[in-house]
């Protein structure tokens, strides 16, 4: 398998506080990654860098699938621009060529058929972190960065979550 994300002694900091202290690794296509830590310790800090939402001060990131990637953040309103679940599942259909019916199979697949017609803020948590990654999903895209996943999710989500990952693999 070859290496689609190289990162080379990458360091970021905010302010004083340097957080990312001198990463490298080399991620392959094909494979799930699963970066663990305490609260505060990079996490997100380094999947934003991987993504390119942030930049390090220092070491480099070469991203192969940087065209072609989704970044869930840890906050799914902030993918949740539209007026209702349908407007959101829609968003993105001419840019990622897909129709209406890959988004009602995906609002299926997902639970939030009988939710088409609500304001994505109106869902609880865990349907707006549903929402946010089948959004993510029907755009296709050959890299996912998932941050904090199956926040608000409850274990029986959480499980078909994990499946969905695998199967996209």
């Amino acid at each position: 398998m070859r290496d689609v994300i190289r990162v080379m002694d990458v360091s970021k900091s905010f302010g004083e506080e340097t957080v990312l202290h001198h990463i490298s690794y080399d991620f392959k296509e094909g494979r799930i990654y699963g970066i663990v830590g305490n609260n505060g310790c990079g996490k997100t800090t380094l999947l934003r860098c991987l993504a390119g939402v942030l930049t390090p001060q220092r070491g480099r990131i070469k991203n192969e699938l940087a065209a072609s990637q989704a970044l869930l953040p840890q906050d799914p309103k902030a993918l949740l621009v539209c007026d209702s679940v349908r407007e959101e599942l829609m968003e993105w259909a001419l840019r990622c060529d897909y129709d209406e019916q890959a988004a009602h199979v995906m609002a299926q697949r997902f639970g939030l058929s009988e939710q088409l017609n609500r304001h994505p803020f109106d869902l609880s948590g865990g349907q707006q972190q549903k929402l946010a990654i089948a959004k993510l999903l029907l755009a296709q895209p050959r890299l996912l960065f998932l941050d904090e996943p199956t926040k608000g999710l409850d274990p029986a989500s959480s499980a078909d979550l994990s499946r969905i990952v695998k199967a996209l693999v």
